[in-house]
């Protein structure tokens, strides 16, 4: 049990912030929290190390090296004025970044746009004259939410597909989850637009500059040689997912190409490493030793085992998979309850993958996505509490699993 006890009390201390005088941030809270929970044997230095995916460490390492290219060179700048120029108003601009997110969430996977979009929402708070934090707050929610009915948008998501059987993947997905995704996205709009109407009253008109935001030209070369090797990536493991056919190269390492196409063709590569946002790194490899070492504790299996429900029932698959994600994470949490699912429908294993999924929105600590941005807006002046988090992602969280509910119960 004192993985728990070491658990919650990193809970805290994230919500917090301090000790005594001193200002803790969040990757110190979880670092501090692995650390612990091998000092104190909830989980051996052998196991601790076995547990973190350094899959996933590749991957955010290999997209930090990228987005700092694309930023450094100001290829990102560029793309992000032809991209939003058109707003023209504050709703508008909200929208847009609402509706590209998530759009580009369902292709790329939402950490990818976790990463790359801190970057976007500051420039377009600079260019608008919007404060920053209602775009972040956007960005978290819509690259989570347009996430849902895409077999490929998350990991959770990508691992009830495989290992559910689906015949059809993106189909089955999109046949469940479209229709009341987009109208979690509208949702996610007016929730936003109540909650931060002050921070967006400064909008004003794009200047429509004429001219190139391109500081590096080689460097923006580099840059975007390198985004273009990471979508066609994605996009063919993707075509190769729907249409159950193998590829050669595993999900977490789909950003490698771009990374190794900066870090050897660019002459700044040490800057780029440099740069990177190592405090989010080591936040996830504190997070892989703490929920390994809560799973190895059985707490959670010993609760699921003698909880005397159906698991099978949507309502249920959904309300466990808000509450229990935040505590293993979701992809722990959908491994763990996918054996549940077995012999049921497609509708049980939907609700597991929107519900997994949609958790993420409910505190900062939900989706590893909140973690990327908190991380990275922090790094550029502006902080994301857990309250202030929580302030609209509670609400948003219980609207939208109560819309996928009433959807799925429809059918």
């Amino acid at each position: 049990m004192i993985a728990l006890y070491i658990f919650a009390l990193v809970y805290i201390l994230i919500a917090i912030r301090k000790i005594g005088p001193f200002r803790v941030e969040m990757w110190q809270a979880m670092l501090l929290g692995g650390c612990a929970a091998i000092a104190f044997g909830a989980i051996s230095l052998a196991a601790a190390l076995e547990s973190i995916d350094w899959g996933v460490i590749v991957f955010l390492f290999s997209m930090f090296v990228v987005a700092r290219a694309l930023e450094t060179s100001g290829y990102l700048e560029e793309l992000v004025n032809k991209a939003f120029s058109a707003a023209k108003s504050a709703d508008g601009l909200l929208a847009s970044v609402i509706i590209f997110s998530a759009l580009s969430s369902a292709i790329l996977i939402n950490d990818t746009i976790a990463v790359v979009g801190v970057p976007v929402a500051f420039y377009i708070s600079q260019r608008f004259g919007v404060k920053p934090l209602p775009l972040l707050m956007a960005l978290a929610f819509s690259v989570t939410i347009g996430s849902v009915p895409s077999p490929i948008g998350n990991p959770q998501n990508l691992l009830v597909a495989v290992r559910g059987g689906f015949e059809a993947p993106f189909f089955s997905f999109l046949s469940w989850l479209l229709i009341p995704t987009l109208l979690n996205l509208a949702i996610c709009f007016i929730v936003l637009k109540m909650l931060y109407r002050k921070e967006l009253s400064g909008f004003r008109k794009h200047p429509g500059d004429g001219f190139s935001m391109v500081r590096d030209k080689k460097l923006a070369s580099i840059s975007r040689i390198a985004l273009i090797a990471v979508l066609v990536t994605v996009l063919l493991r993707a075509a190769a997912t729907a249409f159950g056919m193998p590829f050669p190269l595993p999900l977490p390492l789909v950003a490698s190409g771009g990374a190794a196409i900066v870090l050897i063709f660019s002459e700044r590569r040490a800057e780029m490493v440099r740069t990177v946002d190592w405090g989010t790194l080591l936040f996830f490899a504190g997070m892989f030793v703490l929920m390994q070492s809560v799973w190895d504790s059985g707490a959670i299996q010993s609760l699921l085992g003698s909880a005397h429900v159906d698991f099978q029932d949507v309502g249920t698959t959904l309300a466990l998979s808000v509450v229990l994600s935040q505590v293993l994470s979701n992809v722990p949490f959908v491994t763990l309850y996918l054996p549940l699912l077995a012999g049921a429908g497609e509708k049980a294993l939907i609700a597991l993958a929107a519900g997994s999924t949609l958790a993420g929105n409910l505190t900062l600590l939900g989706a590893a996505s909140n973690i990327i941005i908190a991380q990275n807006a922090e790094k550029r002046g502006v902080r994301i509490t857990f309250w202030e988090f929580a302030r609209s992602g509670v609400a948003l969280t219980i609207i939208t699993v109560l819309a996928v509910y009433a959807y799925l119960s429809l059918f």
